[in-house]
């Protein structure tokens, strides 16, 4: 009896999951799962290499009403555990897809403010919307040490997407900026 529980688990949850290529979405939005492989698809064509699933083989995407944040890739030891979303765009998506490809080059919280500008940075150059340059200027921060910001000023490095954006607009060679951190 146990077991047929657990079929029917199983089942139910098969039941209401999307695959694409590189992803299971736990949620049927093929809307998701199209930006999803859009980005993938943009930052292999860019000659970037991902960071591996943490298990299986491709990255586990979940859409959680009740998450803290718009969107989350939870990285685990040089691999990628899940991707979550509250809700979604397509730019917020290339960003979460921007943490797969960078972690491959650089490992997630060792230089905090890069974990975050760097992604924000291929989105923005990827989609073509830049959220942060306007204020990273108009708030001098070019004259703030982006290294002496801890995680209390989370938003300020997103702004630094501003400087990281200009290098990959200007590279034929994104890996090699992604190395550069």
């Amino acid at each position: 009896m146990r077991w047929l529980l657990v079929v029917a688990l199983l089942a139910a949850v098969a039941a209401y999951a999307l695959e694409t290529e590189h992803f299971v979405i736990y949620s049927d939005d093929s809307k998701l799962a199209e930006y999803l492989e859009e980005a993938y698809s943009f930052y292999v064509d860019k000659g970037l290499k991902p960071a591996p699933p943490c298990q299986g083989a491709k990255y586990p995407v979940y859409v959680d009403a009740s998450s803290p944040y718009a969107g989350n890739t939870e990285i685990g030891n040089g691999c990628i555990m899940r991707i979550v979303f509250k809700e979604y765009t397509r730019r917020l998506v290339y960003h979460e897809v921007a943490h797969v490809f960078f972690e491959y080059y650089k490992h997630y919280m060792q230089d905090l403010w890069v974990d975050e500008a760097v992604p924000e940075a291929m989105a923005s150059v990827a989609t073509g919307v830049y959220y942060f340059p306007q204020k990273y200027f108009q708030e001098r921060l070019y004259g703030v040490n982006p290294f002496a910001l801890g995680s209390e000023r989370l938003y300020d490095w997103y702004k630094y997407s501003a400087v990281v954006a200009w290098y990959l607009e200007r590279s034929s060679n994104w890996s090699s900026v992604l190395t550069a951190f």
